[in-house]
C-alpha cells in the first residue's frame, strides 16, 4: 500500500467517525429547525441551539482534533514524498 493509499484509509476512517456522528445530529435537528423558522416555534429553537453545542462539542473533542491531526500527518507525508520522488 503506497503513502496516498494510506492516507486515504485514513481520511475515509476519521470521516465516516467525526461526520457521521454531526450528520445524525443534523437530521435529528432539520425537524426542530423547520418548527423554528417557518413556524415560530420557541421550544424547537431551543432544542435546535441544544443539539448545535452539541456539534461545536463534538468538533473540539480531544478524540476528534486527534483524528484530524492524523489527516494532516497523512498528507503531509504525501506531499514530502511527492517532492522526494520529483
Amino acid at each position: 500500500m503506497n503513502e496516498f493509499e494510506t492516507f486515504k484509509e485514513t481520511v475515509h476512517n476519521v470521516q465516516s467517525e467525526v461526520f457521521g456522528k454531526i450528520n445524525e445530529i443534523l437530521l435529528e435537528s432539520e425537524e426542530d429547525a423547520i418548527k423554528f423558522y417557518e413556524k415560530g416555534n420557541k421550544s424547537a429553537g431551543t432544542r435546535l441551539r441544544s443539539n448545535m453545542q452539541k456539534i461545536r462539542k463534538l468538533i473540539h473533542h480531544p478524540t476528534i482534533r486527534q483524528n484530524m491531526n492524523q489527516v494532516n500527518l497523512g498528507a503531509q507525508e504525501v506531499r514530502i514524498n511527492v517532492n522526494d520522488t520529483k
